[in-house]
């Protein structure tokens, strides 16, 4: 959601861009550095391919005979505000356990709000993640990172 559309009022976009232009030419001058050449973008869509968010699987829970919940070592909400707010498609992908038998599971996180999970419905596709024994095995690691198509222009 742009930042004009839900402040409540009209954002100064080239105030800000002129603060942001006169910040780096202070800096270069001051540095005695050539002024760069700026390109940029507001929002999350510069930077997502640059950036991961990784979790650990802190435990498992069986909510009934079809259902496994992995649940992680943070909040979804606070982290992938994304994920539920505006339903935006996070790649997902476990980091270790890939040799592993896979199945189906639901991801939560450690709040105690009812949102707080991955909602693989609103993503169209279910998540399938490494089956392993947490007593014995090291915790699951998962990332999660922006995809390119999803990449709003």
């Amino acid at each position: 959601m742009p930042i004009r559309n839900s402040l409540g009022f009209e954002y100064d976009y080239p105030y800000m861009v002129n603060e942001i232009v006169r910040l780096i030419k202070e800096y270069c001058d001051d540095e005695g550095v050539p002024e760069p050449d700026i390109y940029s973008e507001f929002g999350k869509y510069t930077v997502g391919e640059s950036g991961a968010t990784i979790f650990s699987v802190i435990g498992k829970k069986q909510q009934n005979d079809a259902e496994q919940w992995y649940m992680l070592d943070n909040s979804l909400i606070n982290t992938l505000p994304d994920s539920w707010g505006i339903k935006e498609r996070f790649i997902l992908l476990p980091i270790n356990h890939w040799d592993k038998e896979y199945q189906k599971v639901n991801i939560g996180g450690i709040s105690c709000d009812n949102a707080d999970y991955y909602n693989s419905e609103a993503h169209i596709n279910q998540v399938y993640l490494p089956a392993y024994d947490e007593d014995k095995d090291e915790p699951l690691f998962l990332g999660f990172s922006i995809p390119a198509r999803t990449r709003k222009p």
